[in-house]
């Protein structure tokens, strides 16, 4: 039980702390949706959208390789910083590499690829291209502290990223009341010192940074055929976005703002997700890769509870959506309370697609990847495009909800096709049944609520309210040995 215990106070620890610097746009929504147009939220959009571009081009995906092979090298303190080193070194180059070429083409590319004139390079890119760079420092560091168990460094840094960010942000927003140009500004002024704070000491730490090639050559033997994967996947993940920037004409960024604030306030789920994944996901290699006697049973328990930790996340998220609106968002957004249900339920395909794609990663069958994304991709615009026209934002969700199933169910075909299928994931059969009825029964109720036979009788907050009663009742009734022990468990692991 020592086992537990111990992983139950890292877990929360980085699960708090990882909330931090991924929640900021989401704890900030009350004072955007205030100070900010819809516009000027759309603005803040599409700066995301450039921001998960540049991290894929800089950062090559290298991060997740260092994670990889860091435990081949724990032992050894030397080859982990020469591991390090050359993985900040190269991310530098490669920024020296981008910089260059948006210095001459930035606004031009811009141009080309957004329905709009407003967003340009050299007025916003320029900040968000230097904060891009400062936060894939952070994050590497952050990495190393996690896997390293230093918890007092990883929530020093987590945190000072968090206040320096945000204060930077609520200066640009409401002291110099700059809008999104403030908001872009003021983060770049608060996440830059801190990365230079943290190279700064590791360099005199390391007495100074040097580079191993074949580090570089093994990481990127691991990362490279994540590249499409990865390019691929912020496609995926950003095509909602990216079809209504596209789609609305000169009411884009309006439109785009309006989803976006919706779809931003779900992302608790997702930060929630990633954040418990990235807090276990070293437990779960490491505990695989020993290959001792119950190691498989212990990840698939992490995984169950894992899987129904996220569960009850959603359906609160669902549930409280009008509440949730009404307290923090200002009114001129409330749109948003017909789509929150809708942009809620992405995120049960889009946990098992994390939890499915675990044995893809530990057995390196990384090349399936791209396929899935590209699978999921092509559905998305397909969804879309038939989607957007009759029923516009509601429209957009719904195919967002297809989008994410298709990946899951690429995956699925995957590990088959590579006979993966076999391990204990595919055996949480309550835990399937529970989630396929929730998602079911909430698409039923929502098409009848829109429905004009139902106009009156069946209101959106009747049919928010059906998935947490449902998970009730599961509870209840599929899982009523696992709530029995629920507190003994956390007895034993006090």
């Amino acid at each position: 039980m020592s086992q537990y215990k111990g992983l139950l106070k890292l877990t929360t620890i980085y699960i708090v702390l990882g909330f931090l610097p991924m929640g900021i746009n989401f704890l900030l929504l009350p004072v955007f949706s205030e100070k900010l147009t819809e516009a000027e939220y759309g603005i803040l959009t599409l700066a995301s959208l450039f921001v998960g571009v540049a991290t894929i081009v800089i950062g090559l995906g290298l991060d997740g390789a260092f994670s990889r092979y860091y435990y081949q090298y724990y032992k050894k303190p030397k080859l982990v910083n020469a591991l390090l080193s050359t993985l900040v070194l190269t991310i530098f180059f490669s920024a020296s590499v981008l910089g260059i070429f948006l210095y001459f083409s930035g606004d031009w590319l811009f141009d080309l690829l957004l329905n709009n004139t407003l967003f340009t390079y050299s007025e916003y890119g320029i900040y968000i291209f230097f904060t891009t760079i400062a936060t894939l420092i952070n994050t590497v560091f952050l990495v190393y502290f996690r896997n390293e168990e230093k918890v007092l460094a990883f929530s020093v840094t987590s945190i000072a990223f968090f206040v320096f960010s945000i204060t930077g942000i609520l200066l640009g927003v409401l002291y110099f009341e700059e809008g999104a140009f403030g908001s872009i500004v003021g983060r770049f002024a608060g996440t830059v010192p801190l990365a230079l704070v943290l190279l700064v000491y590791f360099l005199a730490k390391w007495k100074g940074l040097y580079f191993e090639f074949r580090f570089l050559k093994i990481m990127l033997h691991y990362t490279l055929p994540l590249i499409p994967y990865l390019l691929l996947l912020f496609l995926y993940n950003n095509i909602d976005k990216i079809m209504v920037e596209q789609s609305f004409g000169d009411d884009s960024l309006d439109q785009l703002g309006k989803y976006n604030l919706a779809f931003q306030i779900g992302t608790a789920i997702q930060i929630l997700l990633y954040s418990i994944f990235n807090s276990l996901s070293p437990q779960v290699y490491k505990s695989l890769q020993s290959k001792e006697e119950g190691s498989f049973r212990y990840v698939l328990n992490l995984y169950k509870v894992f899987h129904m930790v996220v569960m009850v996340v959603i359906v609160l998220m669902i549930a409280c959506s009008s509440l949730i609106f009404d307290v923090f968002i200002d009114e001129k957004f409330h749109d948003g309370i017909e789509y929150l249900g809708i942009l809620s339920l992405i995120y049960i395909p889009q946990l098992y697609y994390v939890l499915y794609t675990i044995t893809l990663f530990f057995n390196k069958l990384t090349r399936v990847l791209p396929y899935i994304s590209l699978t999921a991709l092509v559905v998305g615009i397909g969804l879309n495009l038939l989607l957007i026209p009759p029923f516009g934002l509601l429209g957009v969700c719904v195919a967002t909800l297809g989008t994410k199933a298709a990946q899951f169910l690429a995956t699925l075909y995957f590990l088959k096709r590579h006979n993966q299928l076999h391990n204990g994931f595919v055996q949480m059969k309550k835990q399937h049944f529970m989630s396929v009825t929730i998602l079911v029964v909430y698409l039923v109720a929502f098409v009848a609520h829109n429905h004009p036979s139902f106009e009156g009788i069946l209101s959106i907050d009747v049919v928010n309210a059906l998935p947490i009663i449902l998970f009730i009742i599961f509870s209840f009734s599929l899982f009523k040995k696992e709530l029995k022990m629920t507190p003994l468990l956390f007895k034993k692991a006090s």
